[in-house]
């Protein structure tokens, strides 16, 4: 790699000699984590006596760990999130889904107490413990309570709620058979008021968790080929299942994957690595137009620094945002690594050579924020543009 300004630094280390770098280059995130999934469970059944907690899988950001959450169960590979909680338990993951729920059923009151002030209504707790009460007495649901006491019905930003579920209900139900269903997640999310508020406080985590929900629809879209909310909220129940904290039971003292975030693993080494997702603009990183070049490449140093033994790097020729593919470059932090010290490989040990032909990828998008990210109408107009073509 280049160089980094650093002073007063002698690096060495005790291994003289090592393994190449393994590189692969995956089709999408989804092949790109099956693939290290598989990897992972051959290298386990080869070297038992490395136990599972000395392997790691990094990544520049928290909503890449859905794939490899999903492909490691799939494989059965017991897993950890290193200081981080599992991706249908965050809470942007759980108040987007909780829309979804009301929606889809009125009488959800646990969806109905988590948005009714989210984003923020100034409803006060007053109001609130008057509709909790009110609804235990006329023995209905919170949300038609709401509709039936008309002390509260006519305050506007209580009439505004119910007219919010009541419209998104309606527009969903005249247009299931061509909105997609990550469509019907992304209109749901700009009504709702969720994507400006997370766009305007700059919240980057949080945006990019919802944009790999919308994805996971889609996914489940093209496996199931329905566009049904219903059967998706089914398909989910066990995932979005609370626990205390939001985190793995890992109590059982059972050897586990470690996954974290490149930041989380400062300090920490391992004897296999895998750093995941190395495309431009997610790795280095261009979050909302800004890039510092220099703090990125640093954290490259540290991502490869972490591997005692081996490390592998991968990248996806295609990425998913909002639901909508496009193709990506490799990170140019590839590049500045020598090619003799790269194996590029497939799971046959060759050169690995991506399918020429390619279906259903959608170039990039032209309408991009000032900020980096395509949100609310804006998206939503994109997306049409795209279906047109």
């Amino acid at each position: 790699m280049k160089t980094i300004s650093i002073s007063g630094k002698n690096l060495w280390t005790e291994i003289k000699h090592g393994e190449q770098i393994e590189l692969f280059q995956a089709i999408d995130a989804t092949d790109e984590a099956k693939h290290i999934a598989g990897v992972i469970g051959d290298f386990n059944h080869r070297h038992p006596e490395i136990p599972l907690s000395q392997i790691a899988i990094l990544y520049r950001t928290n909503a890449q760990s859905r794939e490899f959450e999903q492909a490691l169960m799939n494989r059965g590979i017991k897993y950890r999130i290193y200081g981080g909680i599992k991706f249908y338990q965050r809470a942007e993951i759980k108040s987007a889904l909780a829309y979804l729920r009301l929606i889809q059923n009125e009488n959800d009151n646990d969806a109905f107490r988590r948005i009714i002030n989210f984003p923020a209504r100034s409803i006060g707790k007053a109001t609130l413990d008057k509709i909790e009460n009110g609804a235990k007495e006329k023995q209905c649901s919170l949300f038609e309570y709401i509709q039936l006491d008309s002390s509260l019905f006519k305050q506007k930003k209580i009439y505004d709620f119910v007219n919010l579920i009541n419209q998104c209900k309606k527009t969903i139900l005249e247009k299931d058979k061509t909105m997609e269903l990550y469509e019907q997640a992304l209109y749901i999310f700009e009504q709702s008021g969720l994507m400006e508020s997370y766009t305007k406080k700059q919240e980057v985590e949080r945006l990019q968790n919802l944009s790999e929900l919308c994805n996971a629809m889609k996914q489940f879209s093209q496996l199931y080929n329905t566009n049904d909310l219903t059967q998706y909220l089914s398909t989910i129940a066990l995932d979005t299942t609370n626990t205390p904290d939001g985190k793995l039971d890992t109590t059982d003292e059972t050897e586990r994957v470690q996954m974290m975030t490149i930041h989380g693993a400062k300090g920490l080494e391992f004897h296999y690595v895998f750093i995941a997702g190395l495309v431009q603009n997610l790795f280095p990183s261009n979050f909302f137009g800004k890039c510092d070049i220099e703090e990125e490449r640093r954290l490259m140093y540290v991502a490869i620094t972490r591997a005692k033994q081996y490390l592998h790097m991968s990248y996806s020729e295609t990425c998913s945002t909002y639901g909508q593919q496009e193709m990506c470059q490799r990170s140019q932090f590839i590049s500045e690594i020598p090619k003799k010290l790269l194996h590029v490989y497939d799971e046959n040990n060759e050169m690995y050579e991506p399918p020429k032909k390619k279906t259903g990828v959608i170039k990039k998008n032209t309408m991009p924020m000032p900020n980096g990210f395509i949100t609310g109408k804006n998206l939503m107009k994109t997306i049409s543009m795209h279906k047109k073509k």
